[in-house]
């Protein structure tokens, strides 16, 4: 989340450069020569626009790298992320529901389970894996700060948590697709698609971001 809110906006008003991200207050950017800049509360130039290898301005210094792009891809980008994130989160506010409904129709065998209850488990199942895996890494990151670099067990936990989600967010897609031949509600349908495809576009996202399979103690 803090890298796609990391992005910047840059807009001339009053003959001054000014940046602004995106949830915070725009500053001014002050001149110290021909491509580096400052701001008021700083007393030395932190950024500078550059070209790169392949000829590109780009602007860089202490706060970040940025690359010039459209800002409505930027937004959208966003927005995907964090739908695809409440898509994530809604698996586990409807297992509330569905869950002890249930287990509850298991124990007292009184009607009959949901059919095809497989694309409400799998979407659930990898969800909860991801689960399982940040909050191993997270918990034992804040235990010893010496195991940095060691293959310990709550990054191994993590490294497998990633593997297990992307393989069942691919599961669920498959089976929410099959799930239209099957005697399934449209309304649970629906939802069995839209979240494991947002799961799936999820699983994509994280993996070339580098999160999937990730081996935090070869860094």
């Amino acid at each position: 989340m803090d890298i796609l809110l990391s992005g910047v906006t840059l807009f001339v008003e009053r003959d001054t450069l000014w940046m602004k991200t995106f949830i915070g207050e725009a500053e001014a950017l002050l001149p110290v020569n021909e491509t580096r800049f400052r701001t008021v509360s700083e007393p030395s130039a932190t950024m500078a626009f550059i070209s790169d290898q392949s000829s590109t301005l780009v602007l860089t210094g202490s706060r970040g790298y940025y690359e010039r792009g459209p800002y409505w891809f930027a937004v959208l980008h966003l927005v995907l992320f964090v739908g695809a994130v409440a898509a994530a989160v809604s698996t586990l506010v409807y297992a509330l529901y569905w869950v002890p409904l249930c287990l509850i129709q298991r124990i007292f065998k009184k009607g009959k389970l949901p059919p095809y209850l497989r694309i409400r488990i799998l979407p659930l199942a990898s969800v909860v894996s991801l689960l399982v895996g940040v909050v191993a890494f997270e918990w034992e990151s804040t235990l010893d700060l010496l195991t940095s670099g060691f293959r310990t067990t709550g990054r191994m936990i993590f490294y497998l948590s990633t593997l297990v989600f992307a393989g069942l967010a691919l599961v669920s897609a498959v089976y929410s697709v099959i799930s239209i031949t099957k005697p399934v509600g449209a309304a649970t349908r629906g939802f069995a698609i839209l979240v494991s495809f947002a799961l799936l576009g999820l699983t994509v996202y994280l993996g070339l971001s580098g999160v999937i399979g990730f081996r935090a103690w070869s860094y």
